[in-house]
């Protein structure tokens, strides 16, 4: 993981931090003027192993979760943060529910090794419960925990073949 974005994502060189991608909200810090294009153009062939850090809070994107979900060498726990009726309508194909609210006291029973990497989603960009979940395992002692803000809004746009939704 580049979780400095030090890395450029296109061509793996050092990024400059002049040079900026933004794509769903999220700023990418590329190499060179070239790279700037071929990231828009093929976002997913770039970003599918990419990572960022903010606010003390490991971000995953999209192509980076398909990528773990893909790739049977890398194992992840998904764990869908809303309620158990928001996870019932729709979740990622292999998710857990584990709301917030519960999500201390659950979390041991669930996931007893605090080296497994975890990933929490919740609703989108604008829903704040994953990263509230990310932060509270982080205090938790669990060291692998990675936050994808595009939740299940933006995951069933882009993978809708791997949403589970409600008959």
């Amino acid at each position: 993981l580049d979780l400095e974005n030090n890395v450029c994502p296109v061509m793996g060189g050092k990024s400059n931090p002049a040079l900026k991608v933004e794509l769903d909200g999220v700023i990418y810090r590329v190499c060179c003027g070239g790279c700037i294009g071929m990231l828009k153009k093929e976002p997913d062939r770039y970003l599918k192993g990419f990572a960022y850090e903010k606010g003390g809070v490991k971000i995953a994107t999209k192509e980076y979760v398909r990528n773990l979900i893909s790739d049977a060498k890398n194992s992840a726990i998904i764990i869908d943060v809303l309620s158990p009726e928001e996870f019932a309508g729709q979740h990622i194909k292999g998710a857990i529910n584990l709301p917030l609210v519960g999500i201390s006291e659950l979390i041991a029973g669930i996931v007893p090794d605090k080296s497994t990497r975890i990933i929490v989603y919740c609703a989108g960009y604008m829903c704040t419960a994953s990263t509230g979940a990310a932060k509270k395992l982080a205090e938790l002692g669990y060291k692998n925990v990675l936050d994808y803000k595009g939740g299940i809004g933006e995951w069933s746009t882009y993978y809708p073949e791997l949403v589970i939704k409600a008959k």
